[in-house]
């Protein structure tokens, strides 16, 4: 009897296994047919909702395309200072359209390690980037550590090569094929940039890809000897070299008569050959960018020399100076000084009589040189006679705001046998309160009011060439005074 209960319970089983299966399907369809329904639901009022957005007018969305194509192309990228036509393109489709319509939103590409790692990712911008540029002029800036390593890169630019009008090329590796094999005349090619430290060392082959460029007038060479590259030479007027021996400067300067601004910053004094001093006729600025340039001016004779910028001079660099103004009878009119001693600077300044404008870059002084300064500028012989503007940037100590007013009070009324001071400019780390100069800021305004071009970057109200509500309401109250 006990087994036949215990066959007849196993026997069963199947059926009550089937039952609770098909009670669970049924369950299930019965929620597939809800959600179904809350999908057709939903359905219905995203097609609602699609209908009252198409129907919304967008007020930006009216302006014709032309207008909004301008108001693209003066849309300014904070890093670039040129328009992101990505980030344009990518707010709605009426945008994107306008922008990818717009050639001259795509003539210049910018890159580097820190935006485009990937050399795939690079050749594949480029590739959808510069065709949409049409035939306008481009300007390009590639930077890659495998931009010569990997012809990609390289054979796309080369496809624009007839449209350059500015190349920046930034590699660490010498560049070869394919640039080298361009044959198209580089007709509108303007500017060249090479930054390519990693040919020094011995580079047998010469970059000769840049040979046929007639208007070819600027060149900034990194690393880049007269072995190294072939440029039209005669055609250059402005020209930056740095990463070069002292010796491997003055052999490019031999090919360049024609320049007319020139920057300069040595690895080395000592190279391979030191040519017999050059004289270039039109050159009016020198830009001596480090403290061992100043070396070059015992090689140089320049007389049109105009603008000179030097850094870190020295008490040996003063002497050069000295030496270099002489032989060359020029007439120097502006001094930049970065980053020098205020002995230096007085004794430089004072041996250039000619200066209309100074320039003072980091300058590293006490408040008393700068009290120093101000009291002998304002004296009837002034080391600055000539002086017409008077900027220091970055200052990095306290001043004496009452003598700086005086002076600037002194050279806009006249002083005798020195020009009058037009403009002025002085940027300071520091806030100028609880130093009583209530009285001087009160003269300076009524000078601002009277023409004198002013801008002191340590007080927001002064640091605009236009007057806004609280100077205009400081200006009714002297005047009311």
């Amino acid at each position: 009897m006990a087994m036949e209960d215990g066959a007849s319970e196993r026997g069963s089983s199947p059926t009550i296994n089937g039952f609770r299966l098909r009670s669970r399907l049924v369950e299930i369809e019965g929620q597939v047919a809800m959600l179904e329904s809350q999908l057709t639901d939903l359905r219905v009022e995203k097609e609602g909702l699609l209908r009252r957005l198409d129907s919304i007018i967008y007020p930006v969305l009216t302006i014709p395309p032309e207008v909004t194509s301008e108001i693209f192309f003066h849309d300014v990228d904070t890093d670039t200072h040129r328009p992101d036509p990505l980030r344009l393109a990518s707010v709605c489709r009426t945008w994107r359209a306008i922008a990818l319509s717009t050639p001259r939103l795509w003539n210049y590409f910018s890159s580097g390690p820190t935006r485009i790692r990937s050399t795939e990712v690079l050749s594949s911008r480029l590739h959808s980037w510069l065709p949409r540029a049409g035939n306008l002029p481009l300007t390009l800036s590639i930077e890659s550590p495998k931009l010569s390593s990997d012809g990609a890169i390289l054979a796309i630019l080369a496809q624009y090569a007839a449209q350059w009008i500015s190349l920046d090329l930034t590699s660490y590796m010498p560049i070869s094929s394919p640039i080298d094999k361009i044959r198209t005349p580089l007709s509108s090619l303007k500017k060249i940039k090479l930054h390519i430290p990693s040919l020094r060392g011995g580079v047998s082959t010469c970059i000769m890809a840049f040979l046929d460029a007639p208007q070819l007038r600027e060149a900034y060479l990194h690393g880049l000897s007269l072995t190294q590259v072939s440029l039209p030479w005669i055609q250059l007027t402005k020209l930056q070299l740095f990463g070069l021996s002292l010796g491997e400067c003055l052999d490019i300067l031999e090919q360049t008569p024609h320049l007319e601004d020139l920057s300069f910053a040595p690895i080395t004094l000592h190279g391979p050959s030191i040519p017999s001093p050059r004289t270039i006729i039109g050159l009016r600025a020198l830009h001596l960018m480090s403290d061992e340039s100043c070396a070059i001016l015992d090689h140089l004779t320049l007389p049109a020399l105009n603008d000179l910028n030097l850094y870190r001079l020295s008490n040996e660099g003063v002497t050069r100076v000295e030496s270099f103004v002489a032989r060359s009878g020029c007439s120097v009119r502006v001094l930049e000084l970065s980053h020098t001693m205020f002995t230096e600077t007085y004794i430089c300044v004072r041996n250039l009589p000619s200066l209309t404008e100074v320039t003072l870059q980091f300058p590293p002084w006490p408040s008393a040189n700068f009290s120093q300064l101000f009291d002998r500028m304002a004296e009837c012989k002034s080391p600055l006679p000539a002086l017409e503007s008077f900027n220091v940037n970055y200052c990095l100590e306290d001043i004496d705001v009452c003598s700086l007013a005086a002076m600037i009070s002194a050279r806009w009324t006249g002083v005798q046998g020195a020009a009058k001071l037009k403009s002025f400019s002085f940027s300071h780390r520091g806030d100028p309160r609880d130093l009583s100069v209530e009285q001087s800021l009160g003269e300076l305004r009524a000078l601002r009011l009277q023409g004198l071009k002013m801008d002191v970057g340590w007080l927001p109200k002064w640091a605009t060439t236009s007057l806004n509500l609280q100077m205009m309401d400081e200006i009714r109250n002297d005047e009311m005074s």
